[in-house]
């Protein structure tokens, strides 16, 4: 994963609280791992471990997932996204929204975790926009999604492939 030069060059952790129970909305934990940066620099993403910590905090599809109209199945699913903010030190609070991109496409990509295997359909209308998700996940685990613009009203959400480029920006990029 490569950090990309940032506005904000103060910040040195990405912290990763989490959305339990949906792939959108606000946060719902404290960050669960902070992770040291320098902007410019390319290193290792603790899959693993991020994993590992976001597992007993999934929980089932949250009300507001349900209203939004997104089907989650098996109903026995939980899950949990991973929220992406830098911070100047960890006991701060949220400093800078941040996120991933797709390096070389420059579309979002953003990080969920799932129980088991697990697809999420649906449509979401959004202040003038339509979200429509159509993900099949194969397994329990962390899962990268990509989010594609197909017309600049109608985006689409669907699995990234596992060897795509990604970068962890600053939203303001």
């Amino acid at each position: 994963m490569d950090v990309l030069t940032s506005a904000y060059p103060d910040v040195s952790f990405a912290s990763f609280p989490l959305i339990q129970g949906s792939l959108a909305g606000r946060t719902t934990t404290s960050p669960i791992l902070y992770l040291p940066i320098r902007f410019g620099y390319s290193a290792p993403f603790p899959t693993d471990e991020l994993a590992a910590l976001a597992k007993p905090l999934a929980t089932a599809p949250s009300d507001q997932m349900k209203s939004d109209g997104l089907i989650v199945t098996p109903a026995t699913a939980k899950l949990a996204r991973i929220g992406t903010f830098f911070v100047k030190r960890k006991e701060d609070e949220i400093n800078v929204g941040a996120g991933f991109l797709d390096t070389k496409t420059r579309e979002a990509i953003f990080l969920v975790y799932f129980s088991e295997k697990s697809e999420v359909h649906g449509a979401i209308s959004t202040g003038g926009i339509e979200i429509n998700v159509d993900v099949r996940l194969p397994g329990a685990g962390l899962h990268w999604l990509r989010v594609v613009k197909t017309t600049p009203t109608v985006w689409h959400v669907e699995v990234a492939n596992e060897h795509t480029p990604i970068s962890l920006v600053s939203q303001s990029q």
